[in-house]
């Protein structure tokens, strides 16, 4: 699919109306990227998280996917995103970490988090992880 340039769509819809559009589609971008990264530079995509500068849509995308990056270089970054103050960021957490469920701690983790998280969709998402 070819983009659409953005003075195009600047012709003939509202301004509000694509900077919304933009807002909105931003995170699916940057999931393609994050998993690019994934595959290509896991530890720039580790940075990227560490550093802080991520919207809390692109941190969820990118602690997502984490599940396909080396056990020891992940679930270190995921097991920190686990107490992030966003639920979306903890639950993408999870996803991330059910790529990675043998390694050492992760599935105690997941139970205490499916048990404990204050959020059902974070506790449901823990629960399925493991089984």
């Amino acid at each position: 699919m070819t983009p659409v340039p953005t003075k195009y769509l600047k012709s003939i819809l509202r301004e509000d109306f694509l900077d919304k559009l933009t807002r909105d589609l931003e995170p699916v971008v940057f999931e393609r990227e994050f998993q690019k990264l994934a595959s290509s530079d896991p530890p720039k995509l580790i940075k990227w998280i560490e550093e802080g500068d991520l919207s809390v849509p692109q941190l969820t995308f990118a602690a997502e996917a984490l599940s396909k990056v080396e056990s020891d270089l992940a679930c270190p970054c995921l097991f920190l995103l686990l107490t992030h103050s966003e639920s979306l960021v903890r639950e993408g957490a999870v996803y991330g970490l059910d790529g990675h469920l043998e390694y050492p701690g992760v599935r105690e983790l997941l139970r205490t988090v499916a048990e404990y998280d204050i959020r059902e969709g974070v506790r449901l998402a823990a629960s399925e992880a493991l089984r």
